[in-house]
């Protein structure tokens, strides 16, 4: 079982990092040349606009390799219940619907594993849900550099990590 689970996260991954390439590819277009009214709407510098974090998309052999060598801080943007009735090992619980109350407890944890350098990898259930990407794009305008594991849970627990 253990062999067609990595033949299944080997394939599913090449397939899954050409996308992801692609969409970053796409993304990097759009965080690098805003336009002149996004600039002055916003009231950013371009210095401002160059720190701008690209929110990137990990594969699952990527998120493995980083929570094998424990260079990663996971964070489950799922509701408590289903935090509780299975995550990703290590994983921290930092909910979606409570970010506002959530954040200000979760920071000191965030500021560690940026300061280690560690990847913060937010992922949710599934790859359609999109959790995940609302959290980035919060975390990220907070001033942290973060990855998404766009297969979520649903992924991880299927390959039997």
């Amino acid at each position: 079982m253990k062999t067609i689970s990595a033949i299944f996260i080997l394939v599913g991954g090449s397939v899954l990092s050409s996308c992801t390439s692609i969409l970053s590819e796409k993304a990097a277009e759009n965080h690098t040349q805003p336009t002149k009214k996004q600039s002055s709407d916003a009231g950013e510098t371009k210095e401002k606009l160059k720190k701008h974090l690209l929110i990137r998309e990990l594969t699952i052999e990527k998120v493995f390799e980083l929570h094998q060598s424990g260079s990663i801080l996971l964070l489950d943007t799922r509701p408590p219940i289903f935090y509780r009735l299975g995550h990703i090992e290590g994983a921290h619980s930092l909910p979606l619907k409570k970010f506002d109350k959530s954040f200000e407890n979760s920071k000191r944890t965030l500021d560690a594993a940026a300061s280690a350098g560690k990847e913060i990898v937010i992922y949710c259930q599934s790859e359609n849900c999109s959790d995940s990407g609302v959290m980035a794009q919060a975390l990220s305008k907070s001033g942290y550099n973060v990855s998404i594991f766009k297969g979520g849970w649903e992924l991880w627990n299927m390959s039997g990590l």
